[in-house]
C-alpha cells in the first residue's frame, strides 16, 4: 500500500513513521520545509492529566506515555525530559509573601504547582518532528519536495495528489497541512480548519534556568492580561510564548510574519 501524506509537520511525519512500522509505503509531500510551521515553533509541552474529565483524557494519557516510549526508538537528541510545572502571576499587586522560583523576577508570584515529572514533560518540537521523519525514512518512507495543489480522484476515491502540475499516484491520501488544510476544502468536502497564530521568542539562558516550566497570568501596564508560557529546554534555551491572534495566514507558510508590535510586547 502506498499512502501520500500532504504536510511535513509533526502530524504528517508521525503518521509516516507509524505507517512505516507496519510495512506501509509512506510518501510525505512538503512544499516549504519539514516543521516549517507550528511544528517547529511551538512550546513542545506535554501533560498527562490536563485533559481529565474530557473526551480527550485517554488520548492525552496515551500520548504522554508514547513520547516516553519513543525515546528508546528514535535516535538523536530531541529535547525530551520530564519537568516540574508551576502557575503564577506577574504585573498584579502582591499581597503578602509568596513562594518564588530563583530564576524569576522578584515581582512574579508563584501560586502553586501544576505538574510534576510524573505528569508533565517537554520536547523540542522541531527536533522531534525531524527525528520522526528520519526514523520513517530509515524504514522505507520518502520525503518529496513540492506543493500539493489538488487531489486526483478516480471513481470517487482519492488515488493521488497534484504536485507542481504532475500527479503522484497513491492508494490513500492524508491531509496534514496544519492550518493550510483549509485549502483542501476546495478539493474535497472537508470541514474547514482554522489556525490560531501565536508569537514566541527563544532566549539563550545557559545553565541559569532549571527544568521548571511556568504558566503565568501577566498584566501589562495598560491593563491587558496575557498568559505567557515559559519552557526552559535542556539545550540551554528558554522558550517564551504569548499573544495569539486569528489574523489570516498567507498561502505560503514561509511568508508568515509576526503581528505588528507583538514581538516587542512579548
Amino acid at each position: 500500500m502506498r499512502v501520500l501524506i500532504c504536510g511535513g509537520g509533526v502530524i504528517g511525519t508521525s503518521i509516516a513513521f507509524f505507517l512505516s512500522c507496519r510495512g506501509v509505503t509512506a510518501i510525505v509531500v512538503e512544499g516549504t520545509g519539514v516543521a516549517s510551521g507550528a511544528s517547529g515553533k511551538s512550546g513542545g509541552f506535554l501533560a498527562r492529566d490536563w485533559c481529565d474529565g474530557s473526551a480527550l483524557a485517554p488520548l492525552a494519557k496515551r500520548s504522554f506515555a508514547l513520547h516516553h516510549e519513543l525515546t528508546a526508538k528514535l535516535q538523536g537528541d530531541w529535547g525530551y525530559r520530564r519537568l516540574d510545572t508551576y502557575g503564577g502571576t506577574a504585573g498584579f499587586r502582591r499581597l503578602g509573601a509568596a513562594p518564588a522560583l530563583a530564576w524569576l523576577a522578584d515581582d512574579v508570584t508563584i501560586s502553586g504547582a501544576l505538574g510534576s515529572p510524573e505528569t508533565t514533560a517537554q520536547v523540542d518540537p522541531g527536533r522531534f518532528t525531524a527525528a520522526m521523519l528520519r526514523a520513517a525514512v530509515a524504514q522505507g518512507a520518502e520525503l518529496r519536495r513540492g506543493r500539493v495543489t489538488g487531489i486526483a480522484l478516480r471513481g470517487g476515491r482519492a488515488k493521488g495528489v497534484m504536485v507542481d502540475g504532475a500527479v503522484v499516484d497513491g492508494d490513500a491520501v492524508v491531509i496534514a497541512m496544519r492550518p493550510w488544510s483549509v485549502l483542501a476544502a476546495k478539493w474535497l468536502p472537508l470541514p474547514r480548519v482554522f489556525g490560531l497564530k501565536g508569537h514566541s521568542l527563544v532566549f539563550d539562558t545557559g545553565a541559569a534556568v532549571p527544568g521548571e516550566a511556568v504558566f503565568l497570568d501577566y498584566r501589562e501596564p495598560g491593563g491587558v492580561v496575557l498568559s505567557p508560557e515559559l519552557f526552559p529546554r535542556p539545550d540551554g534555551t528558554t522558550y517564551v510564548c504569548a499573544i495569539s491572534s486569528t489574523a489570516p495566514l498567507p498561502i505560503d507558510p514561509a511568508r508568515v510574519v509576526p503581528d505588528a508590535g507583538a514581538i516587542e510586547r512579548l
